[in-house]
């Protein structure tokens, strides 16, 4: 009886993984990877600005 349980437990969670859960999953890492490509390209935007601002403060 258990043994049955749990191979239907299984069989759902399968069917729920590849049907609503896989792709969930996808497009919660993809969008992770770009937010982070985002806040990488952001921070070099600003290294020049902020080199010239370390410049600045050891020249004046």
């Amino acid at each position: 009886m258990s043994t049955a349980i749990i191979s239907t437990l299984a069989v759902v969670w399968r069917y729920a993984w590849f049907i609503a859960l896989r792709p969930l999953a996808v497009l919660m890492l993809t969008g992770a990877a770009v937010s982070l490509v985002r806040s990488g390209v952001s921070v070099c935007k600003d290294i020049p600005s902020m080199a010239y601002e370390i410049f600045m403060w050891f020249t004046s």
